[in-house]
């Protein structure tokens, strides 16, 4: 008798996501409302496979909406997985607009390096204070009192 197979990785998971990550699989170049409706589906399944794919995004898709969309996914998830795809997005100056979520997200899951990738930011665009400020915020009420 040969061994079972392995499950596939939506196994356990939301009954939508295997269609979902396929739609992920192929995105338009312009990213379209189809993607923004994959992206906030996606933003509601519970799990690691959904996270493996929201990550995918934000590091495979090219600048815009979509992307944006995506790393706002993935910053509210606080997961720990999240972190390199989110500090990568922070070096892209192309992607503006999704610097806020994506310090935020590193602000919610804390610990180093997601802490450090905030603070390293700060550092390197003083002038970019503004877009930094929830995530400054979030740091500074999980510091302990002294």
């Amino acid at each position: 008798m040969s061994p079972a197979p392995p499950p596939a990785p939506w196994a356990g998971s939301a009954p939508a996501l295997p269609v979902l990550g396929g739609l992920a699989a192929r995105p338009r170049p312009d990213g379209g409302p189809l993607m923004d409706d994959v992206v906030d589906a996606l933003a509601e399944c519970p799990g690691g496979a959904a996270d493996a794919v929201l990550n995918r995004l934000v590091t495979d898709l090219p600048p815009g909406p979509a992307r944006v969309r995506a790393t706002g996914a993935l910053s509210g998830r606080r997961v720990p997985e999240a972190v390199p795809a989110l500090a990568a997005l922070l070096l892209d100056d192309r992607e503006y607009a999704g610097h806020a979520d994506a310090l935020r997200g590193l602000a919610a899951i804390g610990g180093e390096p997601a802490t450090g990738h905030v603070l390293a930011y700060c550092r390197r665009f003083p002038e970019r204070l503004e877009t930094a400020r929830g995530a400054l915020g979030l740091l500074a009420r999980r510091a302990p009192a002294s």
